[in-house]
């Protein structure tokens, strides 16, 4: 009778150990393609590798919420078997996110509300939203429906300076000093072009400065002393009659 007694307490206590640990949560991506299974296969041979893990690349969170804040929250991992479990849940109201970057899914949030057992229901969000409740126990996870793949597009360059380093001059701007000269080097060639515009006067000013002074250049330049080409003839004259006279006396 003592043993009996010590077994129905026993049996009593795990019971209110079990209430008191609160409810368990479990979900599970269904649907997921073979060629998913095939391509982790192929990349990922060894569980020590870090390849291709398209399960870590979930963001599964539990949220809190009391009078709309978040209170505190619970991060979830997905196995391999692409499985989720919240243990120890309390009563109360949460939110649950299931998102990919990878995959588009059948809802990306749930309203879960845990009391006498688990009601969840999905969110009007997402690119496939419902509104349909769904029951989940212990025994009953649940079940994310695989609709696709998440496609990703290059961000064109709008703003001026993408666009500049995008060039075939992009080096010149990816630096500052070379950035510094390229523009001092443009305001100058381009002053006199854009001064005729502006004013005119001050081009027409600016252009007899020049002038005045490549012609001060050229009066102070020095002057070089031409050679007289009759001198040079003379010398050959002298030589050829000496030559002349040479032969005459022999």
């Amino acid at each position: 009778m003592l043993e009996i007694t010590r077994q129905a307490v026993a049996i009593l206590i795990l019971m209110l150990l079990d209430v008191s640990e609160g409810f368990n949560i479990k979900g599970k991506i269904v649907g997921m393609p073979p060629e998913v299974k095939q391509i982790q296969d192929q990349n990922f041979p060894s569980p020590l590798l870090n390849g291709i893990n398209f399960q870590s690349r979930f963001t599964i969170e539990l949220l809190n919420i009391q009078e709309d804040n978040v209170v505190n929250s619970k991060r979830g991992v997905l196995n391999e078997k692409y499985e989720f479990d919240f243990q120890g849940v309390d009563e109360g109201e949460y939110e649950l996110d299931v998102i990919s970057q990878d995959f588009l899914l059948a809802a990306e949030k749930y309203k879960v509300k845990v009391g006498d057992h688990v009601e969840i229901s999905e969110e009007a969000v997402g690119p496939y939203p419902g509104n349909k409740t769904v029951l989940a126990t212990e025994e009953q996870p649940l079940m994310i429906e695989f609709k696709g793949y998440k496609e990703y597009y290059e961000r064109q360059s709008s703003s001026l300076v993408e666009m500049l380093q995008g060039s075939p001059l992009g080096f010149i701007f990816a630096n500052k000093t070379y950035t510094i000269m390229f523009c001092v080097c443009m305001v100058i060639i381009a002053t006199p072009y854009v001064l005729q515009w502006v004013n005119p006067e001050l081009a027409k000013q600016l252009q007899e400065i020049q002038q005045e002074g490549a012609s001060r250049q050229r009066e102070t330049a020095p002057t070089k002393i031409p050679v007289a080409p009759a001198e040079t003839k003379n010398v050959k004259n002298s030589n050829s009659n000496s030559s002349t006279r040479r032969r005459r006396g022999h």
